[in-house]
């Protein structure tokens, strides 16, 4: 596939993921997070989920082997995409994981798990959360961190410092001056990764 088409085929399945994302979430009372609101926990399973793709250690349903198109994933059952229509399938829980909190893996077999849904580009990832990791990722909108240290940016890249001040002077990831502080807004982190998915794609 020519790489200009397979760019396109890759940004029209983020946007349907994404239009995707928002049906769910009206329609289930699942909790939707956007790249600038990613809590630190869910950071861990989305790296090791594109580490699993890029290293081709994913498991496939065979309707994802057309191209480019929305995939769905869920953290009880890592390294697993599969299409729509197998999802529900696949990614069915025995009663002991789906009362097992995805963060704390606290057992509730008494209450219900809240349910979260996140998209990362064509990605859709499923996780539950008992009551309190609930209420604690709940973040009211105006304490939600719109920008990173150079050293939180590292982190949340698993790069060094140094790698990191090298990428914002090349101009790779983009970067803020506040007085005397350097501070990288948490929506370039996602764009940055987003870029490099793609140029490998491309390549």
């Amino acid at each position: 596939m020519h790489p200009t088409a397979l760019a396109d085929q890759l940004a029209a399945a983020t946007h349907d993921a994404r239009t995707r994302l928002d049906h769910i979430a009206h329609h289930t009372g699942a909790r939707p997070i956007t790249p600038a609101t990613v809590p630190e926990w869910l950071h861990g399973h989305l790296r090791a989920l594109r580490d699993a793709i890029h290293s081709d250690h994913a498991t496939y349903c065979p309707h994802l082997a057309t191209g480019p198109t929305v995939a769905y994933a869920a953290i009880w059952k890592p390294a697993i995409l599969t299409c729509a229509a197998c999802a529900a399938t696949v990614f069915r829980a025995d009663h002991t994981e789906d009362t097992t909190c995805d963060r704390c893996r606290t057992h509730t077999p008494d209450t219900p798990l809240h349910p979260g849904l996140i998209a990362s580009g064509p990605v859709l990832l499923a996780y539950g959360l008992c009551i309190h990791c609930h209420t604690d990722t709940t973040t009211p909108p105006q304490s939600i961190r719109v920008l990173l240290s150079v050293e939180e940016a590292a982190q949340r890249l698993t790069i060094s410092r140094t790698r990191t001040y090298a990428l914002i002077k090349a101009g790779e990831i983009e970067s803020l001056r506040i007085g005397r502080l350097r501070r990288v807004p948490a929506n370039a982190i996602d764009d940055y990764v987003q870029r490099l998915v793609d140029d490998q794609h491309a390549a």
